[in-house]
């Protein structure tokens, strides 16, 4: 028992200690005599006493048992006052016909450390992932997905069976399968240790959501890459704010067609491109005929229907490689890029100007309301310091001149 590594101790039938060992008094901090001929209930903490008092009725049933704990949360009493984590272990002895009981503790204060820090940690884990109110994904190496918190299913609309196992190909918008793949690839061959990147998911219900996605690796001693941590957000609302924050910028809030700002971008391009490109272009100014009589007949709130409903039907035949603007006041703009020929721009303006060749229909008024184009056509050969409006708006003079409803191509006779 001496040479034995554990504390122990050699117990009669009453509890009461006939023999310790040196590692006994060492781990208890009491002197050999003073623990010889006490209860070993003295080193027992008042909470646990009663389960030492099973662990004797087991043994009282029958001597022969042998117990061993070192699943639950035992200590021993030591003589400072403090606890001291062990396991526990109880061995019978028959010595001359009589049953004695030896006793073992060993010092597990590390291992207790060990697991109170292991769920520690499990605990931070779930409060980081599990409980975390952003998206979280854990995937492998091939980026199947093994782990994912509420807020993920939450986000995509779909349950675990759904998720786990499978890559996220499977509710991504067709558009932007591809974006995952591309940055995993990046990651597995070292070129970065972390990706973000903006994504498209189609929520089981059909929306679809814009992700704001970070993916890391997780890597061994050694840098082997084992398995990826992805944190997502859902910025659909945010994106939904942008769009339309961008789109008042750029469109008259009247009309919701091109404003100026816009407008005057796709001319700049469209001018470099018939520069690099060749080919030709034209620039329509649209006026309406009389419509002051319109505002002051009818009011302005009837004029502002008027020029809904003008919108309305000139947006109706835009091609869709053209931009259509409300220029200001009862002014439109008309760009068509890639025209053939003066021709072609001419019958683009016939076209626009046919739309009103029926009355408009303003509440419970019929209104007659005709306009005037002027057309400037540009191509390569074109000086490039010409201002294309202010040639657009002395056709548009020629034009009124001419009478309501007239069409003037700029230079007179054309290019």
């Amino acid at each position: 028992m001496e040479a034995m590594p554990d504390g122990t101790a050699l117990i009669d039938n009453l509890g009461i200690m006939h023999f310790v060992n040196d590692e006994l008094s060492q781990l208890t901090g009491y002197a050999r005599g003073e623990l010889v001929g006490q209860n070993v209930q003295m080193l027992v903490p008042s909470r646990l006493r009663q389960l030492e008092g099973e662990a004797r009725n087991v043994y009282a049933r029958d001597p022969r048992t042998r117990i061993m704990w070192n699943d639950r949360e035992l200590t021993v009493l030591r003589k400072d006052g403090t606890e001291l984590p062990v396991d526990f272990a109880l061995s019978p002895l028959t010595v001359d016909g009589k049953f004695w009981t030896i006793g073992s503790i060993r010092d597990n204060s590390a291992q207790r450390q060990a697991e109170q820090a292991r769920q520690a940690a499990e605990q931070h884990f779930r409060l980081a992932f599990e409980d975390n109110m952003a998206p979280m994904v854990f995937t492998d190496l091939e980026d199947r997905i093994f782990a994912a918190n509420d807020a993920f299913y939450e986000m995509v609309g779909r349950t675990e069976e759904e998720i786990i196992g499978f890559d996220s190909k499977l509710f991504t918008h067709p558009d932007d399968v591809g974006i995952t793949e591309g940055s995993h690839e990046r990651i597995l061959r070292g070129e970065v240790g972390t990706v973000r990147y903006v994504k498209r998911y189609l929520h089981k219900d059909g929306r679809m959501i814009y992700a704001e996605v970070s993916k890391s690796s997780a890597r061994d001693e050694v840098g082997n890459t084992l398995y990826f941590i992805i944190s997502e957000r859902d910025i659909t609302e945010e994106r939904l704010l942008t769009d339309q924050l961008s789109h008042q910028a750029l469109h008259d809030s009247m009309t919701g067609l091109a404003n100026r700002a816009l407008f005057e971008d796709r001319l700049s391009q469209a001018r470099s491109r018939v520069q690099r490109q060749g080919g030709r272009s034209a620039l329509l100014l649209i006026d309406l005929d009389d419509f002051k009589r319109v505002n002051d007949t009818h009011g302005h709130l009837t004029g502002d229907d008027v020029l809904i409903e003008v919108a309305r039907r000139l947006d109706s035949v835009t091609r869709s490689s053209d931009t259509l603007c409300r220029f200001g006041g009862d002014e439109f703009l008309y760009l068509a890029e890639d025209v053939r020929d003066v021709e072609e721009a001419r019958h683009i303006a016939a076209r626009l100007l046919a739309t009103l060749a029926s009355p408009l229909i303003v509440g419970a008024l019929t209104i007659e309301q005709r306009a005037s184009v002027g057309v400037v056509v540009w191509g390569r050969e074109s000086d490039a310091s010409v201002d294309l409006v202010r040639d657009a708006d002395l056709a548009l003079y020629e034009a009124k001149r001419m009478g309501k409803g007239g069409l003037v191509i700029h230079p007179p006779g054309g290019q």
